[in-house]
């Protein structure tokens, strides 16, 4: 799964299809939802962010975990 850690203004403005939005700050309030996907992409515009976001919770998620740019 796909997912857009940015704000929802930015992401309602352009999206990846298909992907669903969980700002960071709401991240730690999913990991149940998260854990039931196969495999966690994180995304931003630019990506670095997203690396951020992976690297932090690829010890958390019991799921393969990735970062993508848009």
């Amino acid at each position: 799964m796909i997912v857009d850690i940015r704000e929802r203004i930015e992401y309602n403005k352009r999206n990846v299809e298909g992907s669903i939005n969980i700002p960071e700050r709401h991240l730690k309030d999913n990991i149940d939802l998260l854990n039931t996907f196969d495999e966690v992409i994180f995304c931003c515009l630019s990506g670095m962010h997203a690396r951020r976001i992976a690297h932090k919770y690829k010890d958390i998620l019991k799921v393969e975990v990735d970062a993508r740019r848009l």
